[in-house]
Formats: C-alpha cells, structure tokens, sequence
C-alpha cells in the first residue's frame, strides 16, 4: 500500500469511528428509541387532535339538527297563524254573505277545503327539506371524520419507515426532520378540514331557513290570494263601498288642491321668463345703443379731420326673444293639460266602484288602488312640473344668448363699417 492510500484508509476509518462515536450518542439503538418514542408523541399529539376535531364536528351537525327543530317548529306556528287568519277572514266573508242573503257556497266549494288541507301538507314538504339537510350534514361530518381519523395513518407510516431502517443511523436521521414537521402540518391539516365541514354546514343552515321561509310564503300567497276579498272590520258590503268613495272623495280634493299648486309653480315659471327675457331686451338695447353712440363719436372725429383737411369723403359714408317666451308658453300649456288630465284617474277609479254593484270582490281591490294614487299622483305632478323648470331654464339661457349674439353682431358690423370708412378717408386726406 503505498503512502497515499494508506491516508485515503486512515480518514475513512477516522470518519467512521467518529460517526458512531459522537457525543452524547452510545449507540445507534438510542437513535431509533428516540425517534420512535418522538413518533409515541407525534401519535398522542394527533389522536389527541383527532378527539377534538370528532367533537367539533359532532357539534356541527348537533347544532345543525337544533336549529332545524326550531326552524321547523317555528315554521309550522307561522302557517298555523296564517291559517288561522285566513280562517277568520273566511268566515267573516261567509257571515257577509249570509246577512245580505247571498249563497257564494260555489265561490267557497274547493277552496276552503284546499285551505284547510294546506296547512299539514306544507308543515310536512317543511320537515321533509329541513330532513334533507340534516342528512346531508351527516353525511358533510362523516365523510370529515373518516378524512381526519386517515391523518392517523401518516404517523403509522413513520413508524414503519424506522422500522424498515434495520437501526441504521444514515436511514433513521431524515425520519427524525419528518417526524418534527409532521408535529405541526398533521394537526394544520385536521383544522382546515373542520373548517371546510363548519362552512358547508353553515351554507345548510341557510337553506333550512329558506325551506321555512319559503314554504309559509308559499301558503301566505296562495290563501291570501284565494281570500284577498276578506278585508277585517266590514259589517256590510255596503259599508264598503262608502268607504272607498269616502277615500276617493278624499283623493279629488288631494289632487285638486296639487293641481292648482302645479298651475301656480307653472305660471311663475312663464312669468320670471317674461320678466327676466324684458330685462334682457332692455339691457342689450342698452349696450347697442352705447356701441352706436361710442361708433357715431368715431365718425365724427373722421369727418372733421377730413374736413379740416378740405375733403370730401361722403362715398366713404354709402351703408328673437319673442319667440322664446312664445315657446315656453306652449310648453306651460301643455303641463298644465298634462296636470290637468291626472283627475281622470280619480274619475275612473271613482267609475270602476259604481260599476261594481256592491261587490266586495270587485271593490276591495280599489281600496288599495286608492292609496297608491294617493302617492302616485301628486308625484306624477310634481315631476311634469320639474320637467317644465327644466325647459324654462334653458330657455332662459338662449334668451340670454339673443341678447349676447344680437349685440355682438352689431358691435362687430359697425366695427367692420367704421374701419371702412377711415380707410377710406385716410386715403382721400392723404392725397394732394
């Protein structure tokens, strides 16, 4: 052997005695019972985990099924109320009738069974909806519970690993980083997945509030449609009747007195146009009166240089707003028709009473007709009035404009005139 690898040897066995001779480490056995006594903990800290996760997600679907009871219950009292108005309303109508001695028996026969039938049947399509989703968070929770309890698996897996090193320290030592990790990934990935289970059991919560929700508004609207004739506190159908004239009588004088008000605002609007549209005659025949005066100063002073001069220049001396306050008057007149014409609701709302002939069917719904007009009328009036302020307004600006181009046109025709003239007499004086 020569000098070079006999030092080559001599390392390697160096390195190797050093390896299996570090501090603190007597042999490579207390490397491998330290790395499976780190997995015994890793497994306690995980089943540990595993434990509470089970019972965050037993509370899931615990909470769930409450809350559904409730739901269920409190659904099925709402229709029970519904019906029970409904019933009372029924009745009132068949009271009605009888004491004006009418039969509507064929307007009742079917509906009233249908009435009384709903209400078991939308309480049990109710409890059959908020079920479905109680089933489906079971499921939700299960199919969770089997995802966490599989983490388990990731620690039996290391542990086979070490096993499988036969004490070799070079195959032992990753597993020791693996195992660390392992402490605080395995417990993150339980977490999230209970997290994602409480999102989509939050999303059924919602939807066995809808299976409540909208099961009552479904009965609500159905009955209420099949009953809307039953309005509370009516001793006769003529009653009625008096009622709603009484409310339309009320309407009239309401839109009346929103009419007059509208002729009033609209008739102010023409006048200010006037007044403002004679100010601005008046001060732009001002201003082209002051341009004349300042251009007939002017020609003076031309004609006496030339006269001064002893020359002749006579050759050099040879030379809307109605309609807009005609526009704005057609347009307040047609507002005015346009105002005017809204009573015509009332008339007709008035009319379709009168045709009813007393019938709480046909006359009910006017009641409700005649408090929307109530509101809808006067708002129709007041946005035809604004729409005329608007018209006004920008007719004001091009009344404004006559006077503005009218002026400049003459200041700069006669401007155009004067410098004419002086040319030509300058020419004509300057001559000898």
């Amino acid at each position: 052997m020569n000098r070079q690898n006999f030092a080559s040897t001599l390392a390697i066995l160096l390195v190797l005695q050093t390896a299996i001779a570090a501090p603190n480490l007597a042999t490579p056995y207390d490397l491998v019972d330290e790395v499976y006594s780190q997995i015994d903990d890793l497994r306690a800290l995980v089943q540990g985990v595993i434990l509470v996760a089970h019972d965050n997600l037993d509370s899931f679907s615990t909470n769930l099924l409450s809350y559904s009871n409730s739901i269920v219950e409190d659904g099925g009292i709402a229709i029970d109320q519904v019906h029970e108005t409904v019933s009372s309303q029924l009745t009132q109508i068949k009271e009605l009738a009888a004491s004006a001695n009418k039969d509507i028996s064929r307007c009742t026969s079917g509906r009233e069974q249908m009435i009384n039938k709903l209400p078991t049947e939308l309480k049990e399509r109710l409890r059959v909806c908020v079920v479905k989703q109680n089933e489906e968070a079971a499921n939700i929770v299960d199919g969770s519970k089997y995802v966490v309890d599989v983490v388990i698996n990731k620690v039996d897996s290391l542990r086979f690993q070490v096993g499988s090193c036969d004490g070799s320290i070079l195959c032992v030592s990753p597993i020791v980083t693996e195992v660390e990790k392992a402490k605080i990934e395995l417990p993150q990935q339980i977490d999230v997945e209970v997290l994602e289970a409480e999102g989509f059991v939050g999303d059924l919560k919602v939807i066995v509030e809808e299976c409540s929700d909208n099961n009552v508004a479904d009965f609500t609207g159905y009955v209420t449609d099949l009953t809307a004739i039953a309005a509370p506190n009516l001793a006769t159908p003529y009653d009625l009747v008096d009622e709603v004239y009484a409310q339309i009588d009320e309407l009239r004088a309401l839109i009346q007195g929103v009419i007059l008000e509208a002729h009033d605002n609209l008739d102010s609007l023409s006048t200010n146009l006037l007044s403002y549209s004679d100010s601005t005659v008046e001060d732009g025949g001002i201003a082209i009166d002051q341009v004349h005066e300042t251009v007939n100063s002017q020609l003076t002073q031309i004609k006496e240089l030339a006269a001064s001069a002893n020359k002749d220049i006579t050759k050099c001396l040879s030379v809307c707003v109605v309609k807009q306050n005609e526009e704005v008057a057609n347009i307040v007149d047609s507002s005015k028709y346009v105002v005017d014409v809204t009573i015509n609701k009332v008339d007709s709302l008035r009319f379709q009473v009168g045709s009813c002939d007393g019938s709480i069917l046909c006359v009910s719904p006017i009641v409700t007709e005649v408090e929307k007009a109530k509101i809808e009328l006067p708002q129709q009036i007041d946005v035809e009035v604004l729409e005329v302020e608007g018209f006004v307004g920008d007719l004001k600006v091009i009344v404004e404009e006559c006077s503005d181009n009218n002026v400049a046109d003459f200041t700069g025709y006669v401007t155009d005139l004067l410098v004419r003239i002086s040319d030509c007499a300058n020419e004509i004086i300057s001559r000898p």
